[in-house]
């Protein structure tokens, strides 16, 4: 067994480490009590300038915010004019967005001006502004509320401090600049002032405020119940030695301190200087041999190794492994061979996707020809003209050449839903003008949805289904399109609706459709395949397992489209 462990990489690398690093080992630890004896020293004046240099930083984003709210406040004409003016809400609002316009710019430049809120309880006008350069989710909300009953009751300080506030169990520093009856209130968070001090510390150390009443942390890195007000330059915590160095923020309560890991010092100086001299002259002829050492059980087999990875990028087929390599080695040498196996599957699993999106690519440019449509339309507006009727005439061309703009144009990629609905509306105009047919529509979608990217041509090729297979002409066709945003436990969902008064689908293609969500496509010699088809493989190459459909007969057939959270929903929101 020992001797199966030794004839390893990892027991020769051992036996060299032990034979050729200890005495370097030695020397280190050695090298580290000359050095570390006045190290804690020099790391608490190291300390005490870094959190001087993050403290007069804070403190000049504070003096610049201050001298951004107070010129705001005394100059800006906008704010004067709403704090003395009378209460008009148009001309109110105009002057606040002016002034909040102000504001988004003044924060935007100053990262840690967090948000700003302008109250004016005589107008009954309170508004909020996030810094958008570094806020994701803001409670508006909340801090709205707690500024109108801190303003009811009075408690709006407007001396030159900074205060402390709590919302919903997040702490933000205030400072409040009034004119007249308006407040101009500038916050900055406690937790994201945290987070951006510990954004670089070392392990073990953290930046920490305190006033005299609370202690602000990331975690529980310090107990609730020490006082910081009354610490030395060492504090005990969790069973160890820390330092700590703080200082006060002007014109507010709230102190900064750093804490970091106390280093133990070692004493024996003048022993460990012999000793170093002693070490570095055996290490002066321990390394060149060490290194011999190394090179044939280490550096030689991985040299060797990398040539074959070489070989590998252009030669796939399995690697042969060397009888007179290490345990390790060996293994290396087979867990490439696995990799050559897998990256072969993964290949023939590209090659297969893209052979599936090709074929999806094609139906899509068999969707794009109908010869017979547009024979048949320009049939239909010859006939007009021959009748006289030169005004549908006109209005079916109109419509058509849209219709071919809007067919040939599209290359397949996503398109807003409003633009999808134009072209939904042009061709349903184009049947009942230009092909004389008796149709009815309604397409109704929510704002939230306007800008929602589907496949092109999706939702048109199912309407363009129900005009071909529900129109007859005993009776007219009703056809509707709904588009809203479900709510759901897990989030919103994105929901299409098309369904007209025809005939319906077949049963036994309903129950098969159903039974696979869209996933078995319809037979090959349906004739309503190549458009309903489409829709469902394209909206599946963009949301995969996101999207999935249900087919019904209610009072003719209807199709639903659902699409679940994580895809966006309007302009740059996100659902879910």
């Amino acid at each position: 067994m020992i001797k199966r462990v030794f004839c390893s990489l990892r027991g020769k690398v051992l036996l060299v480490i032990i034979g050729a690093l200890a005495p370097l080992i030695v020397l280190i630890i050695a090298f580290n009590m000359y050095v570390l004896s006045e190290y804690n020293e020099k790391l608490i004046d190291s300390n005490s300038n870094m959190l001087a240099f993050k403290v007069k930083d804070i403190e000049y984003s504070m003096t610049k915010m201050e001298g951004s709210m107070l010129n705001i406040v005394a100059n800006e004409p906008d704010f004067r004019m709403f704090a003395f003016g009378k209460k008009d809400e148009y001309k109110d609002y105009m002057e606040l967005y002016e002034v909040m316009k102000n504001l988004d710019s003044e924060m935007y430049i100053n990262k840690d001006w967090w948000a700003s809120a302008i109250a004016s309880p005589k107008k009954g006008v309170y508004r909020f502004a996030a810094n958008k350069a570094n806020t994701n989710n803001v409670s508006a909300v909340a801090i709205l509320d707690y500024i109108r009953q801190q303003s009811d009751a009075g408690n709006i300080s407007l001396g030159r401090n900074w205060i402390i506030h709590t919302i919903e169990d997040e702490y933000y520093l205030w400072r409040t600049l009034k004119q007249r009856d308006t407040c101009l209130i500038g916050m900055i968070n406690i937790s994201e002032l945290l987070k951006e001090l510990n954004k670089d510390v070392g392990d073990g150390s953290r930046f920490i405020l305190f006033d005299n009443s609370n202690i602000y942390q990331i975690d529980s890195f310090v107990p609730a119940d020490i006082s910081l007000l009354d610490a030395q330059s060492i504090l005990a915590l969790d069973g160890g030695n820390y330092l700590f160095v703080e200082e006060k923020l002007n014109n507010s309560d709230l102190h900064i301190a750093y804490i970091s890991p106390k280093i133990r010092m070692l004493q024996s100086i003048h022993s460990t200087q012999f000793l170093l001299v002693i070490i570095s002259i055996l290490l002066f002829f321990i390394v060149p041999v060490s290194f011999y050492i190394l090179n044939r059980i280490f550096l030689k087999p991985l040299n060797r190794l990398e040539k074959t990875m070489e070989k590998m990028g252009t030669d796939r087929s399995v690697v042969e492994v060397p009888g007179n390599e290490s345990e390790e080695f060996k293994k290396v040498y087979q867990t490439l061979n696995e990799m050559l196996v897998s990256i072969s599957g993964l290949q023939n699993e590209l090659y297969e996707r893209q052979l599936e999106m090709n074929q999806t690519q094609l139906q899509y440019y068999q969707l794009q020809i109908r010869p017979h449509f547009y024979l048949n339309c320009l049939k239909s507006i010859y006939g007009m003209i021959q009748l006289g009727n030169n005004k549908n005439a006109e209005n079916a061309i109109v419509l058509l050449s849209k219709h071919l703009r809007y067919i040939l144009s599209e290359n397949g990629e996503s398109i807003p839903v409003t633009r999808e609905l134009e072209f939904i509306r042009n061709y349903l105009e184009l049947q009942r003008v230009g092909m004389e047919k008796r149709i009815q529509y309604e397409i109704e979608c929510d704002e939230e949805m306007e800008y929602f990217e589907i496949p092109s041509i999706s939702l048109l090729s199912v309407v363009e289904n129900s005009v071909k297979h529900g129109y007859t002409a005993d009776k007219v066709l009703e056809i509707k399109v709904k588009i809203d945003v479900l709510e759901s436990e897990d989030g919103k969902i994105a929901h299409f609706i098309i369904s007209d008064n025809g005939k319906g689908y077949n049963e036994e293609i309903l129950e098969r459709l159903n039974m696979s969500g869209g996933e078995s496509a319809p037979d090959e010699k349906a004739e309503w395949h190549i458009g309903l088809n489409n829709m469902i493989q394209r909206f599946k190459l963009q949301y995969g397992d996101n999207v999935y459909f249900v087919f019904g007969n209610y009072n003719g057939p209807e199709t639903e489209i659902f699409i679940r959270n994580e895809v966006k929903v309007g302009e740059g929101s996100i659902i879910g």
